[in-house]
């Protein structure tokens, strides 16, 4: 890390760092972080503070109209409360790791905080701990959970794309469950999770230019038993989606396990993934239980919503 090695050797202190890290707990870390940005804040003038803020990319509001937006994002939730997602109200922050523990994502693409904290980058993460949390308090039940939430995520990299930033809102979709034999969790979740963006799609939007595909990730024979139980179930139980299914090693992507699905939206000439999910093993990493299983799926609902509206 040449810039880190470049700022300890501006100060002289070639150790602070290890110091930090290793030497240092967390709450005595945040006590010491905290002084330092109250002392850092008293150095700041109005004129700064304003300044500051023309200059910040991640603190510049939204160009969109809330009530626009607002009655958007609840045509979504309210389709899903229907389909039984219960609907959620995160939190703008999760613990600090909730990104990088868990998932493949680097940390430095999160906005980190004090107070064991970090800006919500993924709001299926903080949906995977409450599942955890709620699932382990009642001593893993056979039933599933179903969560939806509508919430604007910060990310830390710079988008060069127009009509990106660095904060934008997201529809997430998670169910967890257990394994009870015979990929029975995955063939309901990823039934539900199809069915609730199809309908969103063809019924509330009248959108019919979406294609799914549904790609197994893998060629081993627990992938194959997959493979053919959740393509088989999903012909019998949602016969009038189509879906485009093929199986390929996990080559390029860390991030799901066994199967992903995909929902390719052909706008005005350009092609978007407007939506894509698939299983995760991260409520099993979190309450270290095998048996729980995890399904997540995350809709671009503001993307969606500039496209429709020719705000791109």
């Amino acid at each position: 890390m040449p810039l880190i090695d470049s700022l300890l050797a501006k100060i002289d202190a070639p150790d602070l760092l290890d110091i930090l890290v290793h030497r240092l707990s967390m709450s005595e870390l945040n006590s010491l972080f905290l002084e330092v940005y109250r002392q850092k804040t008293q150095q700041i003038s109005p004129p700064q503070l304003l300044q500051n803020y023309m200059q910040n990319r991640f603190v510049a509001p939204s160009p969109l109209s809330p009530l626009d937006l607002g009655q958007f994002e609840a045509k979504a939730l309210q389709l899903a409360d229907l389909q039984d997602f219960t609907p959620i109200e995160l939190s703008p922050l999760s613990p600090l790791g909730a990104c990088s523990v868990v998932a493949s994502a680097d940390q430095n693409k999160v906005v980190s905080a004090l107070r064991g904290t970090e800006v919500t980058a993924d709001a299926t993460n903080l949906l995977a701990l409450e599942c955890a949390k709620v699932r382990k308090s009642q001593g893993y039940p056979s039933q599933s959970l179903h969560y939806a939430t509508v919430h604007r995520h910060v990310r830390s990299q710079v988008f060069n794309f127009k009509g990106f930033s660095s904060h934008f809102k997201i529809l997430g979709l998670v169910s967890a469950g257990r394994d009870t034999g015979s990929f029975e969790f995955e063939k309901q979740s990823m039934a539900r999770h199809l069915t609730f963006y199809h309908t969103y799609f063809s019924q509330i939007l009248g959108i019919d230019s979406v294609k799914i595909h549904l790609k197994f990730l893998n060629t081993d024979t627990e992938v194959n038993r997959l493979a053919n139980s959740v393509d088989e179930f999903l012909r019998e139980k949602i016969p009038n989606i189509l879906i485009e299914t093929s199986q390929n090693p996990q080559v390029g992507q860390n991030y799901y396990q066994q199967l992903q699905f995909k929902f390719v939206l052909e706008w005005q000439g350009q092609v978007y993934e407007i939506a894509d999910g698939g299983l995760v093993d991260w409520t099993q990493k979190l309450t270290q239980n095998r048996k729980e299983r995890f399904l997540i799926s995350g809709l671009g609902i503001e993307l969606l919503f500039k496209l429709i509206h020719q705000l791109l």
